[in-house]
């Protein structure tokens, strides 16, 4: 289980409502009950039950909930320990970020150049809802974002009701993601629609990327496949699974950066463009709006800015 677990499920307990947690959580009611859901498998009993008046805590669920209300407000105090130490080191930064692998190349990179100074630098890789708690209160110095074309709206309003500035980086184009031996990779296409993808099952390795919005416009095209989707763990997992079925994910384009990232290494996939060109991916960061960023935070967003 994940420390952004618990704090959901102690704010669900807490608001009575899972419709109310969310809203304060700024994350969709079906994320947070499948985070829930997903924790209540991992425990292995019901913690919660739905009932006409909101929500009621199962016998497991009060016992589980004094223990992850203790680990969430312990949480905080440690963090509000680490702030008040910061003095104590030359050079400290935190970032929170979708696990991008361009974000890693920019943290290395500017890790290493203060490396000698003993810095004490921090990436944590986490959905935006929870990037956007942890920026609001200084926990984080720098988030960054990425959505697809369908979500900016919300994720810009997320931000912005936060009191933070988002900074668009770059947007990136949307490609397909499919086995070598897919029929999509074997009929030879330079391009495909999205209606092209209605009779195959989507699928995910970057949970964190709200996916909500865009699922919305597959289901709209027809496809009673694209009304559910398989979330893998990570990316890793994404390629090796897509490799083996007929399967497809939407992933970012890496065209447009100057890094060779080797993001699909030697495994047997493909990416294929989409005709649609207003399906992309915004990539940005964000910072509180009256925040005067510290040196090394500085070179960590132009590093990362430069890179595209």
């Amino acid at each position: 289980m994940k420390i952004d677990q618990l704090f959901q499920f102690v704010s669900v307990v807490e608001n009575g409502s899972i419709n109310k947690a969310a809203y304060e959580l700024f994350i969709s009611q079906s994320s947070l009950s499948r985070s829930i859901k997903l924790l209540e498998e991992e425990v292995g009993d019901t913690l919660l039950m739905r009932t006409s008046q909101g929500i009621a805590l199962t016998s497991l669920g009060g016992e589980f909930y004094e223990y992850a209300s203790t680990v969430c407000s312990n949480y905080r105090q440690l963090e509000q320990l680490r702030l008040s130490n910061k003095n104590l080191v030359n050079h400290r930064m935190r970032v929170s970020s979708h696990p991008l692998s361009f974000v890693e190349y920019a943290f290395t990179e500017t890790f290493k150049k203060y490396q000698d100074q003993s810095p004490l630098f921090s990436l944590v890789q986490q959905p935006v809802s929870q990037a956007t708690y942890d920026v609001k209160n200084g926990l984080s110095d720098v988030g960054v974002y990425m959505c697809t074309s369908a979500a900016i709206d919300n994720t810009h309003r997320l931000i912005r009701s936060l009191n933070l500035k988002p900074t668009v980086i770059a947007r990136l184009p949307m490609v397909v993601l499919v086995s070598d031996r897919h029929p999509l990779a074997l009929a030879g296409k330079k391009a495909i629609s999205i209606k092209s993808l209605n009779q195959y099952t989507f699928t995910t390795g970057e949970g964190n990327i709200p996916w909500s919005e865009l699922l919305s416009i597959l289901r709209a095209t027809g496809s009673d496949q694209a009304q559910s989707y398989i979330n893998m763990s990570d990316k890793t997992g994404l390629i090796n699974f897509v490799a083996c079925t007929q399967t497809y994910s939407l992933i970012p384009s890496v065209e447009q950066c100057k890094v060779d990232l080797h993001r699909l290494n030697s495994a047997p996939v493909v990416t294929i463009p989409l005709i649609e060109e207003e399906y992309y991916f915004e990539v940005g960061w964000f910072k509180r709006a009256n925040q005067e960023l510290s040196t090394c935070c500085f070179d960590f967003v132009c590093t990362l800015q430069n890179l595209f």
